[in-house]
């Protein structure tokens, strides 16, 4: 199923956005953190075949031609542009006012748009790349070589330009803590659409999505099936081995997989899939509207 076919109509639902009327996915898949082009390529086709219409990419993944190419299959079966929400991000060595336009026509160009939905910044340091293809530059000790100088604040004010310029439909925030994101609100004139961070089970960010939700801004899920980085523990093993999770996916009859993607589907809570995350994406994008969770 590494082509693109006519889409199979599973999951259409989409949220309002809080600080507008845009209506985006509430689910959608990520190109985060996978070295495997072909990897890349299979499971992008079988997410636009299900209707998957929210792609997260980052140009420091070098994933985005595979992004473009699989679109265009999609306006060639007849797809309209409309339909989809691309999120592409800027990289931390591009964290330089000056740096903001370049990075994103670069994005723009590999993945062979005219803009994307969401350009959000991939995080709130900068680094020091020898070059553009340097995207986790390490210094001699093998710690991240951080620019010293990162301005968040007209950093923004360039992602706004480009806002205005039309070359993203809105902008928006990565990995930011609730300090951080206050900074950008303060002194934006556009302000950030969208808030991507750790959402799941074990990290519901209660604290953090009321701040949001009080600012208008929504919160993205980057990790509804846990953090890549937990440490696994008898208290709190994996999620998708934890005993309630799988408790519950044996009385549904799915996977835990699904049952965590559907704890945040259920309140609404737009939730992205890593692509290296399970196996079985397709079993998850197949199953979860066929059940629902108790309260």
């Amino acid at each position: 199923m590494d082509v693109v076919s006519s889409p199979i109509t599973i999951l259409s639902n989409r949220v309002t956005l809080e600080n507008q009327e845009t209506l985006i996915p509430l689910l959608g898949i990520s190109t985060n953190a996978q070295d495997d082009k072909l990897v890349v390529h299979r499971e992008l086709a079988k997410a636009v075949n299900r209707e998957i219409l929210m792609i997260d990419t980052t140009y420091s993944d070098f994933c985005e031609n595979e992004v473009g190419r699989i679109l265009n299959k999609c306006w060639r079966r007849g797809d309209a542009r409309s339909e989809y929400f691309v999120i592409t991000k800027l990289p931390m060595i591009g964290n330089r006012r000056d740096d903001v336009r370049r990075f994103l026509r670069k994005s723009l160009s590999n993945m062979r748009l005219d803009y994307v939905d969401a350009y959000v910044m991939e995080g709130p340091v900068g680094l020091v790349g020898k070059h553009d293809t340097d995207v986790r530059p390490r210094n001699q000790e093998g710690q991240p070589e951080l620019d010293k100088d990162t301005f968040l604040e007209g950093i923004w004010k360039a992602m706004e330009e480009e806002c205005l310029n039309a070359y993203c439909r809105m902008i928006g925030l990565c990995n930011f803590n609730l300090s951080q994101i206050n900074r950008i609100c303060q002194i934006a004139r556009i302000p950030p659409a969208i808030v991507m961070m750790d959402i799941n089970v074990y990290n519901q960010c209660e604290k953090e999505r009321t701040f949001l939700k009080n600012r208008l801004i929504t919160p993205v899920a980057l990790y509804p099936l846990g953090n890549p980085l937990h440490t696994p523990s008898e208290q709190h093993p994996l999620l998708t081995e934890h005993e309630v999770v799988r408790e519950v996916a044996e009385k549904h009859e799915v996977t835990t997989s699904t049952v965590l993607v559907k704890f945040l589907h259920q309140q609404k809570i737009v939730s992205i899939i890593q692509i290296n995350a399970v196996p079985e994406t397709n079993t998850i994008f197949e199953t979860l509207n066929t059940f629902t969770l108790d309260e």
